[in-house]
């Protein structure tokens, strides 16, 4: 067993500043690395003019109003019972087998969430990321590519 985590675990990192050794180090090393690799990019000062879109082209008033207004239960209720089962678990665990069965008990919570976000005041960044994995791919390897 302790074989097995010593092959699994990484040791030391070679980076432009020479080698990385302790696990907060490494850690934080790893952690840059992907953060410069797909943080945020520069913001974009690209505009269309206000004449681009055709007006037949254009969201009516009556769909903006539908588009802009707050979620209902109903929906929230639908679009969980739509949802296709046995896909993969979301990042916190639980399938869509989970939000269909336990809907009596978690609709209140999920509510809530949706009204947060139709109000601007839910963090959505915690909805919206990744969990990276790294696998070497050769033996001994110590650099993050």
């Amino acid at each position: 067993m302790n074989g097995r985590k010593r092959k699994n675990s990484i040791a030391f990192l070679d980076s432009e500043n020479g080698e990385i050794t302790g696990q907060s180090e490494i850690t934080n090393h790893i952690v840059d690395y992907y953060k410069q690799l797909f943080g945020h990019n520069e913001s974009c000062s690209f505009h269309l003019g206000k004449g681009f879109w055709p007006n037949d082209l254009k969201v009516s008033e009556e769909d903006k109003v539908e588009l802009i207004k707050p979620f209902s239960m109903e929906e929230i209720k639908a679009t969980v019972m739509d949802m296709k089962e046995n896909l993969a678990p979301g990042p916190n665990g639980y399938g869509v087998t989970f939000f269909k069965t336990c809907w009596e008990t978690i609709k209140g919570d999920l509510y809530a969430m949706f009204q947060d976000f139709w109000k601007g005041q839910l963090d959505i960044k915690r909805l919206n990321y990744g969990v990276i994995t790294l696998i070497p791919k050769i033996k001994e390897a110590n650099t993050i590519k």
